[in-house]
């Protein structure tokens, strides 16, 4: 695993770079081929074109790979170092305990517009609460974040 963690901080960037590349160059090719008829549709019928598909397609089946890979080199490192995991887990946890913090404090939604618009979008109050719970997640980090990097600063000038 050191190797290619060696291999990835020295090539990683060119790697995803070249792979981002071939991925575009493989989605020009039907899109370039196919961009008159695309422009001959009238307009409503372009919305319905599956002429950009393949470039989506290929974009979701490189997330799923850098996911795959992301969790799968986790787990490994998990495996080789526990005792290193430990720290992981508690941070995890913390995160757990925050969104479910943020779960149960937020209340449904009472304002009449908000309401109405999550009638018109089918999310039900169950789905509100856990996206109000993952954005609690989000501006605690991000607060956490700017507070760390503020402190490390300041922490810096007087060393």
């Amino acid at each position: 695993m050191v190797n290619l963690y060696k291999l990835l901080s020295s090539k990683g960037t060119l790697f995803a770079f070249v792979v981002g590349l071939i991925a575009i160059l493989i989605f020009l090719f039907p899109v370039i081929s196919g961009l008159n008829s695309f422009n001959a549709l009238p307009e409503p019928e372009r919305k319905a074109s599956n002429i950009f598909n393949i470039g989506i397609t290929m974009m979701l089946f490189l997330l799923v790979i850098a996911v795959v890979v992301t969790i799968a080199g986790a787990l490994y490192q998990m495996i080789m170092n526990p005792k290193g995991a430990k720290m992981g887990f508690l941070w995890i946890g913390i995160l757990i305990v925050l969104f479910v913090i943020g779960f149960y404090v937020l209340n449904q939604p009472d304002n009449a517009n908000i309401l109405a618009d999550l009638k018109a979008n089918n999310v039900s109050a169950g789905t509100s609460k856990l996206v109000g719970g993952g954005l609690w997640v989000m501006l605690i980090m991000i607060f956490a974040s700017v507070g760390i990097f503020v402190f490390s600063e300041v922490r810096n000038l007087f060393k």
